[in-house]
């Protein structure tokens, strides 16, 4: 009975380590799409997000959902 329960509790913490490791990548990778897709930034700044997703991978796609997708545009109209 005891090896069935270990058994559960093996695949509970495989669940969650996939868990761990998939949900940082998806919003990583949504925020590059994000970011290259983006008409609000030109390829220089497309660089710089680049550059920050890479450099903080976990906090630069957050940062970029929350304020850069939405910045106002730099260049004037």
């Amino acid at each position: 009975m005891a090896a069935a329960s270990d058994e559960g509790g093996s695949m509970l913490a495989l669940i969650g380590l996939v868990l761990l490791i998939a949900i940082p990548l998806i919003i990583f990778i949504a925020a590059l799409v994000s970011i290259l897709s983006s008409s609000r930034y030109t390829v220089f700044g497309k660089v710089v997000w680049i550059v920050v997703t890479f450099t903080f991978p976990i906090l630069g796609p957050i940062v970029w959902f929350i304020w850069g997708r939405n910045a106002e545009s730099l260049v004037k109209s």
